[in-house]
């Protein structure tokens, strides 16, 4: 049997896509077995099992604070980012492969943190197949980051030498691989596709009502942009309609304080990070996401699994998610209300364009087809 070690800078249990990505790729050990192959994972998992209960805990709340401390000042943030980020997270999982150092073993890494780790200490000794989770733009997820001159110029240096280590390149929408390829057309050998897969899903029936109820989920910052949600409701507040946000992070105190301040509070509802994404889906109409960037998004497969329409930027592989079954739209103001208002004025067609959306995720986003995927891509470099 040949070991196969899948390595994550992130925290598995948390409420993100790339957290959900991690626990469903290794969720079927016996998939790998079945072809010769003994999945290990390797994670920062330690810090918490259940991030809505950490999320309340005196230990988060200090981390908070010396996060917001750090990042007030220039060397603060250089700080944060290279001791916390490259060199706390992305080495600890690095320190615990010992048991797997053998020539045959291949490396699948989930992030560019764990992976910069990986190289600088193992580089051209293993087979390594990187996740390219973002729009085929490696540094695209990192503009913060990047406007720090000595961060910047890491980050290239980073992109460079993963580019060049890795066997095999794994983007998780065809418009991410076709952005990368022409970004870096030396490495098309390198790229394939494939899709996140997920759990079979079990389409909800509704009960109507004269309440339109939108829902966003995702990390609260300005990439996911729920902001521009918001203000959509706000333009649309006449309208028997409303807005919940699932999830916690940077911009979540902003979001709050902006619908404080424009008397939203009976329009949009936040729930916090929360382990009952699938119920809270459940319990609305229409999914909506208007980021700024995006790899594919697995909380918009999740919605597609609970029989929702989509209403999504056409940013990364949104695009690939729509086939009928909702609107791919710019992420502007416009765009935003005039999709919501289709299904103000058509609520009839919620439950058609649900259908679309639950059918489509069947046919292309299981997670037995994911896994099989991953299967090939690690007999591929055999």
């Amino acid at each position: 049997m040949r070991d196969v070690v899948f390595l994550s800078s992130d925290n598995i249990n948390a409420q993100t896509g790339a957290a959900k990505f991690a626990r469903l790729l290794i969720s079927k050990p016996e998939r790998w077995k079945n072809q010769g192959l003994n999945l290990h994972s390797i994670s920062n998992s330690s810090s918490f099992l259940n991030e809505e209960v950490y999320r309340k805990s005196i230990k988060f709340q200090i981390k908070q604070l010396i996060k917001n401390i750090l990042g007030k000042t220039r060397t603060g943030k250089k700080v944060r980012f290279f001791s916390y980020q490259i060199n706390r997270l992305g080495k600890t999982p690095i320190e615990k492969i010992g048991l797997y150092t053998h020539k045959d073993t291949c490396f699948i890494l989930n992030d560019f943190r764990v992976a910069w780790n990986f190289y600088k200490k193992y580089s051209g000794k293993y087979r390594t197949i990187f996740i390219m989770h973002n729009s085929g733009d490696m540094l695209s997820m990192l503009k913060t980051e990047m406007q720090e001159k000595e961060i910047r110029s890491f980050l290239r240096e980073c992109e460079k030498t993963i580019l060049r280590s890795a066997d095999i390149l794994i983007f998780v929408s065809e418009i991410a691989q076709k952005n990368f390829i022409s970004l870096h057309p030396e490495y098309e050998n390198k790229t394939r596709t494939i899709y996140i897969g997920m759990e079979k899903g079990c389409r909800c029936v509704r009960a109507q009502s004269e309440v339109i109820k939108f829902v966003t989920v995702g990390s609260v910052c300005k990439r996911k942009n729920q902001i521009l949600a918001i203000k959509a409701i706000e333009q649309l507040k006449e309208a028997n309609i409303q807005l919940t946000v699932v999830g916690g992070g940077p911009e979540l105190a902003r979001c709050q304080e902006y619908v404080m301040n424009h008397s939203l509070d009976s329009k949009v509802k936040f729930t916090g990070a929360t382990n009952e994404v699938d119920e809270v889906l459940r319990q609305n109409d229409i999914f909506i996401m208007t980021s700024k960037d995006e790899g594919l998004p697995v909380a918009a497969q999740e919605a597609m699994a609970a029989g929702l329409p989509l209403i999504l930027t056409d940013v990364g592989g949104c695009r690939e998610l729509i086939s009928g079954n909702g609107f791919v739209i710019r992420p502007v103001l416009e765009d935003v209300i005039q999709s919501m208002i289709f299904f103000i004025e058509q609520p009839c067609r919620i439950s058609e364009y649900g259908d679309k959306s639950f059918k489509l995720y069947h046919s292309r986003f299981a997670l037995e087809n994911m896994i099989d995927g991953y299967i090939k891509a690690v007999k591929a470099i055999s």
